[in-house]
């Protein structure tokens, strides 16, 4: 890949979608990182939130000396950071675990966690900030009694209880901070796009990991709200789109593609799922899957939302350094105008300021963090139905190639 100069990316960029390939290479030789630059490469791994996976391949692929300082330092710091705080995730999962089957409680397994065991061959190169645990509504508080009488300590619970669909909790007397988030839903209650969460466990399957036996959600399900949740958070990294193409590949018999489609469109994502997928297809080797007839040619909205939210676009910038994007793919993805009606300046608009007024910190900057995203908003508005934005967008926004000598 990097050897193709039409691929128009830079070596840096090829090598993380080298190392984060859903596709076992025909090769079994370690990583190249001949050519690249390790300022550029660190500092895009740590943007695409695959700092964990270069340090594996880094140690897999080529000899300590040839890894200039301070990378390797970083590198060898990080390796070890991630396997202590993957065990240590592990230790305090299966303990909930025991705990939880003690008193009759079941949970379902969501993201990150479950994840980085099924399908990563070191599940610490697939780092954690959190474990997610979908629980029924009525067993939320015997949970939290649970986390607590574990030494957990609930994050400003009365504000999450009321404005958000998760409650996190915190246990600090370890290596490093261990969350745990209860979710009793995964989408605002106005968003519009919701999933019927109701229905995960009857459809869930339970699975063996190294904490233990764990609901996680069906194959289905899992693929659309993954889906959903890279485009949805503010951001997608190459770590996002690696889960979903992962998804994908991971015996790919098992999974019903009728099923996959008919469940975003009763959530009401399926022009997400289109978007993300497209997007996985064009960063890596996989099987294309056929597009439900319904969505046809994509209209002017979604294309220029498909050329903002490009291949370029996440190896050059990361969106997720672009905060609204997220705005722009609402407008584009929702039919009938919803997009104005979208979480993102309803609930979740509501709980971000609630959260800033509680926060000194925060507050000190909420009215620039209120008023910034509505201007660049405002600005794209006026851009996006003209020619001015695609011609402008490598230029200006993504810095997608290395800079020339000075002065050039």
């Amino acid at each position: 890949m990097r050897d193709d100069p039409s691929s128009g990316l830079l070596p840096e960029s090829s090598l993380l979608l080298e190392i984060t390939s859903p596709v076992a290479p025909a090769s079994q030789a370690g990583t190249d990182f001949q050519g690249c630059r390790w300022d550029l490469l660190y500092e895009q791994a740590r943007r695409q939130q695959v700092l964990a996976l270069l340090a594996l391949h880094a140690a897999r692929g080529t000899s300590p000396d040839g890894i200039p300082e301070p990378y390797r330092t970083r590198l060898s710091h990080t390796r070890t950071a991630a396997a202590l705080a993957d065990q240590q995730q592990v230790e305090q999962l299966g303990e909930l675990l025991a705990d939880l089957q003690r008193n009759g409680i079941e949970v379902m397994l969501l993201k990150g966690r479950g994840l980085s065991e099924r399908l990563y061959k070191d599940p610490a190169a697939r780092s954690s900030v959190d474990i997610d645990l979908l629980v029924r509504p009525a067993d939320i508080d015997a949970v939290g009694a649970i986390l607590e009488e574990r030494g957990y300590e609930a994050f400003r619970p009365a504000l999450f209880r009321r404005s958000h669909f998760h409650l996190p909790y915190v246990l600090r007397n370890t290596n490093w901070p261990t969350i745990i988030e209860l979710h009793w839903d995964v989408t605002f209650k106005d968003s519009p796009v919701r999933f019927d969460t109701s229905g995960w466990w009857e459809t869930g399957i339970r699975t063996e990991l190294r904490s233990g036996k764990v609901l996680v959600p069906s194959r289905e399900d899992e693929l659309v709200y993954t889906s959903f949740h890279g485009a949805n958070r503010g951001g997608l990294t190459l770590r996002d789109l690696g889960d979903i193409a992962r998804l994908r590949c991971h015996e790919p018999a098992e999974l019903s593609w009728d099923t996959v489609f008919q469940t975003a469109r009763d959530a009401g994502c399926l022009s997400f799922l289109r978007m993300v997928h497209t997007l996985c297809e064009a960063l890596w080797p996989i099987t294309k899957v056929p597009i439900p007839e319904e969505l046809g040619k994509p209209g002017w909205k979604m294309r220029l939302i498909s050329n903002l939210i490009s291949r370029r676009t996440v190896l050059a910038a990361g969106i997720e350094t672009w905060w609204p994007y997220k705005r722009i793919l609402y407008w584009a993805a929702l039919p009938d105008g919803r997009g104005a009606t979208s979480n993102l300046f309803s609930s979740e608009n509501h709980f971000m300021q609630d959260l800033a007024e509680s926060d000194p910190h925060v507050h000190q900057h909420s009215s620039i963090l209120r008023i910034t995203p509505r201007v660049l908003t405002a600005l794209l508005y006026c851009l996006l139905p003209l020619n001015l934005f695609p011609a402008t967008r490598e230029a200006v926004l993504l810095g997608s190639r290395r800079p020339g000598p000075e002065g050039v």
